[in-house]
């Protein structure tokens, strides 16, 4: 909501990465909604929450545009290292799970 007064509707949009995070939250309030008012089990929660993690993403390619890495304290060097070690560790496994969910998810619908 801030970055939308602050940039602009057309200035927040021609961001991809702000594009993704729209849709990511648009997808999960609606699940909510769906969830809370209607009582509806959503199937699409556990790769909404995935998708999230991408916002984490966003994060550090902010954090390097800031040069947070040259001019923060050690700790916090320390902490946005690990977190991007972590995530390219972590990428290859998140896709080989969401194509394991897939998998299983046409094989669901087939039986």
């Amino acid at each position: 909501g801030l970055m939308v007064v602050g940039m602009s509707v057309e200035g927040y949009l021609a961001d991809k990465w702000n594009r993704i995070d729209l849709v990511i939250l648009a997808l999960s309030y609606t699940s909510l909604f769906l969830q809370v008012f209607f009582g509806r089990q959503t199937q699409n929660l556990a790769l909404l929450r995935v998708l999230r993690l991408l916002r984490l993403i966003r994060m550090l390619r902010v954090a390097r545009a800031l040069n947070i890495f040259t001019q923060s304290t050690r700790k916090t060097r320390v902490l946005m290292r690990t977190f991007e070690h972590f995530w390219q560790i972590l990428t290859p496994l998140i896709l080989v799970l969401l194509v394991l969910m897939y998998s299983y998810a046409i094989v669901g619908m087939e039986s």
